[in-house]
């Protein structure tokens, strides 16, 4: 099992401090600038309260009748008051240092937003697109139809290959996989925008990255879930936020992949 580092921290300042060209991979879920609401915790299970139709942040008096919180302020940090042309501007600073860390020959999956599709070809050098289908059409909270299709796009810098193993029907562009619940022990949800592990391992799998000697990081890390996804290779990761990441390693305490991972604080 390789090296892990968790490290707490502003990744803008966390990717300074890394060498260019020594990150294998890197798998990483930004903020989407779509969300604005409230998160609570029902029966065990997380439950957004999202406001998808909002053009405007929640007000003072939201924050003060409790419509929204500052907990939820934490765990999303990117409001939509934010101006998309900032929004655009910051993701292609963290993307421009992200690119120059990476290998020769390397892949970079980024979690993107249907919302935000267009703005991935002005923000990133894209290869390719991929799907994330969730198998659920309607929300429970509202009745309407979900957002069940999440886009990863995929960076190349070089000319990696994807596995070898993979073969020509083996799987396809649109990848099928439950998100974690919170009462569902083999993925139990410990953060709102948690991606499933097997996601996560089919993405790790495709780059033929989990060896030895290997780099894979995520510097919006969340809870930490790709310590569950890579066995051989080492994992750093970032983020800023305690909450989720206590949760995670309360609950994944006996999972070594996890328990093993340096924590700096």
């Amino acid at each position: 099992m390789g090296n892990r580092v968790f490290t707490k921290a502003n990744c803008m300042d966390w990717l300074d401090g890394l060498e260019d060209g020594s990150v294998n991979l890197w798998i990483i879920d930004p903020p989407y600038n779509v969300l604005t609401g409230n998160m609570t915790n029902k029966n065990g299970a997380a439950v957004f309260h999202s406001r998808y139709t909002a053009k405007v942040s929640p007000s003072e008096s939201d924050l003060k009748k409790g419509i929204v919180t500052s907990r939820f302020e934490v765990a999303i940090p990117w409001e939509e008051k934010q101006k998309l042309d900032d929004y655009r501007t910051e993701c292609f600073k963290w993307y421009c240092k992200a690119h120059a860390k990476l290998a020769d020959d390397s892949f970079m999956f980024i979690f993107w937003s249907m919302k935000y599709l267009h703005l991935a070809y002005e923000i990133f050098d894209v290869n390719r697109i991929v799907f994330w289908q969730q198998p659920n059409m309607v929300s429970s909270i509202s009745g309407d139809f979900c957002y069940d299709i999440t886009p990863i796009i995929v960076v190349r810098k070089g000319n990696p290959r994807l596995n070898p193993e993979a073969g020509l029907w083996d799987k396809s562009s649109i990848l099928k996989f439950t998100k974690p619940q919170g009462n569902y022990k083999k993925d139990k949800l410990c953060h709102p925008c948690q991606k499933p592990r097997e996601l996560l391992e089919h993405l790790v799998w495709l780059s033929d990255c989990d060896h030895e000697g290997y780099v894979i990081g995520d510097f919006f890390a969340g809870s930490g879930s790709l310590l569950r996804a890579v066995n051989n290779a080492d994992v750093i990761l970032c983020d800023m936020n305690d909450e989720y990441y206590d949760k995670f390693f309360d609950i994944y305490v006996t999972d070594e992949r996890v328990y093993k991972c340096k924590k700096i604080k």
